[in-house]
């Protein structure tokens, strides 16, 4: 069983509720510690589809390697609708983790700053960030005006 967790408050808590779970019942698992859900699924999928164990490592590398491959695509075309930079608000959660790894793969086409990555202070998750706060308040997050 793979198993990983996020950043909310209480995801220690289950975590080790499953792992002794699964350790009564004699249930192998790996603990990834900090990913997103959509690194888990990545992981779990391309290791049974490959038979081969996966990590975060090739989760980056995969998505490194196929934003390269895009850019080639499109090397010749006409970029005049294209920004080179990206402001990406993070929201506090996993997800700074995840992104923080793949947008160093992709320097070389794409500046890409983040801003609320605070991943150790859970009490700071979607606090007037992300994308359901710029949602429901219909305001800018409060980091973005320091950008």
């Amino acid at each position: 069983m793979f198993l990983a967790r996020d950043t909310r408050e209480s995801s220690p808590r289950l975590i080790a509720a499953m792992k002794r779970a699964f350790d009564i019942f004699g249930v192998h698992w790996e603990d990834f510690d900090l990913l997103t859900t959509p690194q888990l699924h990545w992981i779990v999928a391309r290791t049974y589809e490959t038979n081969i164990r996966k990590s975060v490592k090739d989760y980056v590398n995969h998505y490194g390697t196929s934003f390269d491959k895009f850019f080639n695509l499109v090397k010749d075309q006409d970029k005049a609708n294209y920004k080179d930079s990206l402001i990406l608000d993070c929201a506090n959660g996993v997800g700074a983790l995840a992104v923080a790894e793949i947008a160093e793969g992709m320097r070389a086409h794409l500046d890409v700053t983040l801003i609320n990555k605070s991943t150790d202070q859970p009490t700071l998750l979607n606090e007037k960030c992300g994308a359901e706060y710029v949602h429901k308040s219909g305001e800018n997050p409060e980091e973005l005006a320091e950008v």
